[in-house]
């Protein structure tokens, strides 16, 4: 007999058969979504649960870098490549990319003919979903888990971190979701589907679904750092996440010349800097001169990614000035930013 509890929207189901079917065999975990749909937070409840995700997946996305240049590679081969090696080491692991359909649509001999004819791509979900669906064939017992989020709440972050027009990516999330549910309804899907906000509102109950639908068996501590580390607006995701996010460094400060480097964290777009002295703003420059040893630290690609300013009015500059140098679209300073000129002792 049904209670009122029954009726209650948990936010979290499961379709296809039962995890007994996989948990005593080696699997793979693919967490889908759309971009800023809350994929990071499954990802990174599967790692703090013990679960591989990754060489190169790391704290506050989580996706594995590795796997997702080999599919941007667009070689079948090297995506081969990555997925035997991590199935000889792991009877257990995940992936997580958004928009992976997407990403894997311009793999193999059709794809690079797309890739060269862009005219020829459409929005249909037969082609969005071939070259997935051939992606998914080479993994191992794949499960899915498959995060929901609503359209404005993904086009307006999609706004405020990449500057995007949110009704436009408000349609892209639309067609997106379009591909997902088509890929969902295909025959023998096994997946777990998760409203992101429940996740986050329902901690301890989007665990208890995804350990029960992965097949783990984690430690109390792993559990309780799984916990900790679910959190609505966590700063660090918020932070890193901007396309306006700026890395650098302000080497040096003298009267004739104050020099150091930025780029942006997510590409190599030339980066204006603004610099300040004693909260004022008295120059501008580019970032986008050479420097060899910024070419092999790999800090850019080119190496021209540093800048100099060398035309402003010295005569601000007293001791204990603060100088501060940041890019003009970021909120936070470079490193070494602010300088106390000379020095404060």
């Amino acid at each position: 007999m049904k209670t009122i509890d029954d009726y209650k929207n948990i936010g979290f189901h499961a379709i296809g058969l039962d995890p007994s079917s996989w948990c005593s065999k080696p699997r793979t975990v693919v967490v889908l979504g759309v971009a800023r749909s809350g994929t990071s937070i499954v990802s990174g409840a599967l790692h703090h649960l013990g679960v591989f995700t990754g060489e190169y997946s790391k704290d506050p996305v989580y996706e594995d870098v590795r796997l997702s240049n080999a599919i941007k590679s667009n070689n079948w081969s090297s995506v081969d490549e990555v997925i035997r090696d991590y199935d000889d080491k792991y009877s257990l692991w995940a992936y997580k990319r958004p928009n992976i359909i997407q990403a894997t649509q311009r793999m193999g001999r059709l794809g690079q003919l797309i890739k060269s004819l862009p005219f020829l791509v459409t929005r249909s979900n037969t082609l969005a979903l071939s070259n997935f669906c051939k992606f998914v064939g080479r993994l191992r017992n794949p499960i899915f888990v498959v995060v929901f989020k609503d359209l404005f709440a993904i086009g307006n972050r999609n706004r405020i971190s990449m500057n995007f027009e949110i009704l436009d990516y408000m349609s892209a999330a639309w067609r997106q979701y379009g591909w997902l549910l088509a890929f969902i309804r295909r025959p023998g899907f096994n997946g777990l589907c998760v409203s992101a906000d429940r996740a986050v509102s329902e901690k301890a109950e989007f665990l208890d679904a995804l350990v029960w639908f992965c097949g783990l068996t984690p430690s109390d501590n792993q559990r309780s750092a799984a916990l900790t580390f679910i959190t609505e607006n966590p700063t660090e995701y918020l932070d890193t996440s901007r396309i306006t996010k700026s890395i650098g460094y302000l080497d040096e400060v003298t009267p004739d010349c104050i020099r150091g480097w930025a780029r942006y964290l997510g590409n190599e777009r030339t980066t204006t800097v603004a610099l300040f002295i004693d909260g004022r703003e008295v120059a501008r420059t580019e970032a986008n001169i050479y420097r060899q040893d910024l070419l092999d630290t790999e800090r850019h690609s080119e190496g021209k990614c540093a800048f100099r300013f060398e035309d402003f009015d010295s005569s601000l500059l007293k001791p204990g000035s603060e100088v501060r140098v940041r890019a003009t679209e970021d909120i936070n300073d470079l490193g070494n930013s602010p300088h106390y000129y000379p020095s404060v002792s």
